[in-house]
């Protein structure tokens, strides 16, 4: 009995968040984990023995490393486009960045985070492409190599965590938030 409680709890918390990422994230991602609640009570329905002897778990394995690869390049920034351009663009307008003045910005504040900051847009913007590649990397990686239940998990706690620092365009969206005019974006 607390097996068939445990197994409909965590299959439906799967497609509801399922649902959420649809909406949020991927099609991918949700996709991804749809099959990995079919996946679940195939299991538990029929045993653990069922994940390596039936060719239908082996099918939704497969389906499921196929939407985590899909998940890995749709979400990746490398794949949208213009965005490599214009980093590009960002990265060399970021050499001869001046500085702003009072005219620029009557906020003393602002204006002297956007003078303490401004030399940063060049390395992120040079390393941004590298960055990225290295995120596609890690995700191919994950979706490869985690078995279903352990790649669910990390969508989840993925989609649910926020990036650890801006990328080159948010970055440079937020200076010129900061003293206007001074990026051409």
């Amino acid at each position: 009995m607390i097996k068939i409680i445990m197994v409909t709890t965590t299959t439906v918390a799967l497609l509801i968040f399922a649902i959420y990422i649809a909406f949020t994230v991927s099609g991918y991602a949700a996709l991804g984990l749809m099959f990995t609640a079919i996946l679940l009570v195939w299991t538990a329905l029929l045993g653990l023995e069922s994940l390596w002897g039936s060719s239908f778990s082996h099918c939704l394995k497969l389906a499921i490393l196929a939407c985590s690869i899909a998940n890995a390049y749709y979400t990746n920034n490398l794949s949208k486009p213009g965005y490599v351009e214009k980093n590009i663009d960002l990265f060399y307008e970021s050499i001869n960045i001046e500085y702003c003045s009072k005219q620029d910005q009557p906020n003393e504040e602002m204006r002297t985070l956007f003078n303490k900051n401004k030399d940063k847009l060049l390395s992120k913007c040079a390393l941004q492409s590298n960055l990225d590649l290295q995120k596609l990397s890690m995700d191919v990686a994950k979706a490869r190599y985690l078995d279903p239940a352990t790649g669910a998990i990390d969508t989840i706690y993925s989609s649910l965590t926020e990036p650890d620092s801006l990328s080159c365009q948010e970055f440079a969206e937020t200076l010129n938030r900061l003293c206007p005019n001074k990026l051409r974006l």
